[in-house]
């Protein structure tokens, strides 16, 4: 059961990323599972996804399978340098799933997404003292907040980079991004200075609050 609804979502993943961004490079993915304390990892033509999780059909297991392939975009097509700048390729994969996810289930599973997936745990990671800027070498966080901010909090500067925008506008910025840096390696300021070419907003308070900053959610 559970190898069906893999690859059940890993085609409807495809299929929308094919549409959302640019057609997938390749003639074939791979998704299979592993035994391994990863949830998920990713490389070119191949995803795997860690056994609790592929054994567990459920809105998780989907999620999962969303951000492992979009990497096949953001690391395989566009690369990143994962030790300098680890939340770029992460904060795109993790928006990109919810970019799925409100494709085929619509606004208010993406809301859901957005608090309980990120939301919540950057709000917990301030008041409990594990926020700091996402902006830094992969060996600057731990064990505890590396994936709260790496990929959390990075994913909400995309996501307000969204909600500024709209969607259209966002998507066009995502296919220059890929079709300008196909199979190169960008910086941040890359990205940015295509936001502000075709987004047509200045990113950088945006940069500032989520990438730079710290307590970027207000206390209640």
């Amino acid at each position: 059961r559970s190898g069906k609804s893999v690859l059940a979502y890993a085609a409807a993943v495809l299929r929308t990323y094919d549409r959302l961004f640019v057609p997938y490079a390749y003639a074939q993915l791979d998704v299979t599972e592993a035994p391994t304390r990863y949830l998920g990892m990713e490389y070119p033509k191949f995803n795997y996804i860690g056994s609790d999780t592929y054994r567990d059909v459920t809105n998780t297991q989907e999620i999962l399978v969303a951000h492992e392939i979009s990497h096949q975009w953001w690391y395989a097509l566009v690369g990143s340098d994962p030790f300098r700048y680890p939340w770029m390729d992460e904060g795109l994969a993790e928006h990109s799933s919810l970019l799925y996810m409100e494709t085929t289930y619509g606004e208010e599973v993406a809301n859901r997404m957005r608090s309980h997936r990120w939301r919540i745990p950057v709000k917990w990671a301030q008041d409990h003292g594990y926020d700091m800027p996402v902006g830094q070498e992969v060996t600057a966080f731990n064990s505890t907040n590396y994936e709260i901010l790496v990929y959390a909090k990075s994913a909400l500067f995309f996501d307000e980079l969204y909600q500024s925008m709209g969607r259209e506008t966002y998507l066009k910025v995502l296919r220059t991004f890929i079709d300008r840096y196909r199979y190169k390696t960008p910086t941040p300021d890359n990205f940015l200075d295509i936001v502000r070419e075709v987004g047509g907003i200045d990113p950088t308070p945006i940069y500032n609050k989520w990438i730079l900053g710290v307590k970027a959610i207000p206390d209640d």
